[in-house]
């Protein structure tokens, strides 16, 4: 848990966009056998509380602050994957700007193996067909497509306030049906 808290942390701290939320530390003294990171406290939650509460406000606009921070991600270099996009990750400022956070499943291409918690359960409503199972040999070039794909699910998510495939109920059944190539409804 420690290895993978510094590699958040690692990639993290050297992030610094309009549209990622800032780092700031490890907090090693305030739990005992803990750890944990810092980042500044937001208000607003993540995005899809914000929309729930702020119906009126731009959607359009969180697309495209969310949509910049990827491509900031993955013009970086070297190029970041994020690997865990989804409308809990993406956080609200008080000027209701979009902040990407959540870099524990971060991928810096060619130079490491994918994290352990790559393939994270919660997540499989928002993974592309290609990373469903575990025993599928992705290539590092992949992971940004992962992203993309993330990214469409996420807007489906900030337009229906919803996450994908809200008609099924377990995860194992989204990922057969994704696996299938089957879309997600689209949204009325």
């Amino acid at each position: 848990v420690f290895q993978e808290l510094c590699h958040e942390a690692v990639i993290w701290k050297h992030l610094h966009h309009t549209n990622i939320i800032p780092f700031v530390g490890i907090n090693t003294a305030n739990f005992v056998d803990r750890f944990c990171l810092i980042l500044p406290w937001l208000n607003n939650g993540n995005v899809i509380k914000f929309l729930d509460a702020n119906k009126d406000h731009d959607r359009l606009k969180c697309i495209r602050e969310i949509a910049s921070a990827v491509a900031f991600l993955h013009g970086f270099d070297p190029h970041i994957a994020h690997g865990n996009i989804h409308g809990t990750t993406i956080l609200v400022d008080d000027n209701h700007t979009c902040c990407l956070a959540g870099f524990g499943s971060a991928i810096i291409h060619d130079t490491q193996t994918p994290p352990s918690n790559v393939f994270c359960l919660n997540s499989v409503r928002w993974l592309a067909p290609e990373f469903q199972s575990i025993d599928t040999s992705c290539k590092q070039q992949s992971f940004s497509a992962r992203d993309i794909y993330a990214l469409g699910c996420t807007i489906i998510e900030i337009f229906t306030l919803q996450p994908p495939f809200p008609h099924i109920r377990n995860n194992t059944t989204v990922s057969k049906t994704v696996i299938k190539s089957t879309y997600h409804p689209r949204p009325p």
